[in-house]
C-alpha cells in the first residue's frame, strides 16, 4: 500500500465562512482490567473500579494511506487511556463512533500560478436528528437526498478492540477519494473499565494527499465535490 503524507493546510474548512473564493491561492484515534503502573516506581496500580477516574485521548497519523481498493484512502488513529495519574489504562473496552458535522461544495481548479487551488463552501449536515432517514425541512439544498452520506466515511479497529499494556487502541477511518477534502468527520472514542467511562475525540476535513497536489497534469480524485458545486459555479 502506498503511503502519502496529509497536507493539513489543505484540507480545513472554516466552519462558518467559506475558506477560498473563486481563484483563490494555493490548497491549502482479560479479566479484570488494571489501572495504573506496575510497581516500579512505588505505585502497585488499582483495579478499575467505580471511582477510578479515566482520560480518554484520540491522535492522528499524518499520513494518508490508500485504502482496501483503488477508491478509497485510509487514515489511522490512535485512542490513548490513562487513569487519574497518567498511567495507562489497559482493558478498556474501546467504542468508536464517527459523524460528519459538515460538508463542502466546490471544485479544484488550476490558479494563474499553475498550481492546485481549491473553491469551496461548507454546509451543516442536512441530517439535523441524525436519524439517517431525509424529514420534513431536511434538504436545504431540494436535491432529494441527504448531504452528506453517511456511508462515504467509515471507522474501524485495526487490532483489539480492549485497550493494550500501554493503555492504547489503534483505529482507523476509511473513505471515498472522491470525498477527500469535501467531509469533516467527528471520530470519538468511549473507553471503559468497570463502571467507569471517558470519551475522547478528534475533528477535521478528510485528508488529501499531498504529491496528489503536486501533479498538476492529472485529474485529481476529489477534484469536484461529490455535492456539486454549489456558489462556485452551478446551483447544484
Amino acid at each position: 500500500m502506498m503511503v502519502r503524507t496529509k497536507l493539513a493546510a489543505a484540507i480545513m474548512l472554516a466552519a462558518a465562512a467559506l475558506l477560498q473564493a473563486c481563484g483563490g491561492g494555493g490548497g491549502s484515534s482479560a479479566g479484570t482490567p488494571v489501572v495504573g503502573g506496575d510497581g516500579a516506581s512505588g505505585g502497585s496500580g488499582s483495579s478499575g473500579d467505580a471511582g477510578s477516574a479515566i482520560s480518554v485521548s484520540v491522535g492522528a497519523s499524518d499520513q494518508i494511506v490508500d485504502g482496501d481498493t483503488s477508491e478509497t484512502y485510509v487514515q489511522e488513529f490512535t485512542v490513548q487511556v490513562v487513569d487519574s495519574k497518567g498511567y495507562p489504562v489497559a482493558g478498556a473496552t474501546v467504542t468508536p463512533t464517527v459523524t460528519l458535522p459538515m460538508y463542502a461544495k466546490g471544485y479544484w481548479g488550476l490558479n494563474t500560478d499553475g498550481a492546485w487551488a481549491r473553491c469551496g463552501y461548507p454546509y451543516a449536515n442536512e441530517d439535523v436528528n441524525g436519524n439517517g432517514s431525509l424529514d420534513a425541512g431536511e434538504d436545504v439544498d431540494g436535491d432529494g437526498k441527504l448531504a452528506p452520506r453517511a456511508a462515504d466515511v467509515s471507522v474501524s479497529y485495526i487490532d483489539a478492540k480492549t485497550t493494550d499494556a500501554n493503555g492504547q487502541v489503534k483505529l482507523r477511518i476509511q473513505y471515498l477519494q472522491s470525498s477527500a477534502s469535501w467531509i469533516q468527520y467527528a471520530l470519538k472514542a468511549s473507553a471503559k473499565v468497570s463502571t467507569t467511562e471517558g470519551v475522547g475525540s478528534f475533528s477535521d476535513w478528510l485528508g488529501v494527499p499531498v504529491d496528489q497536489l503536486s501533479d498538476t497534469t492529472s485529474a485529481l480524485p476529489f477534484q469536484n465535490s461529490p455535492y456539486g458545486a454549489g456558489l462556485c459555479g452551478s446551483s447544484s
